[in-house]
């Protein structure tokens, strides 16, 4: 569970573009990722991507249509995972 001062941190609101999955998040902050680290997504149309809802009230986002599910927890797993991929490239290439 991520927590900010004893309050729960949840989705409020989804947007699927061509190219980011933009989630909003009950505390004001904004995450956006690439669309490409979700391969259901990146190869559905923009109606599926659309047509979501949040789970559990904004633990998690669900799309029916395209039987996918992320979790708000898989997001800064995924962001985490990313920036130690770059940061382990990085050190390699200098």
């Amino acid at each position: 569970m991520n927590t900010l001062n004893n309050k729960e941190i949840l989705i409020s609101s989804v947007t699927c573009t061509e190219n980011f999955l933009i989630v909003k998040l009950n505390d004001g902050r904004e995450i956006s990722v690439p669309i490409s680290w979700f391969p259901l997504l990146k190869n559905a149309t923009s109606e599926q991507r659309n047509k979501c809802r949040l789970i559990a009230d904004g633990i998690g986002v669900h799309w029916t249509e395209i039987d996918e599910d992320v979790s708000l927890e898989s997001l800064f797993d995924s962001y985490d995972n990313q920036l130690h991929a770059i940061k382990n490239s990085e050190f390699i290439l200098a």
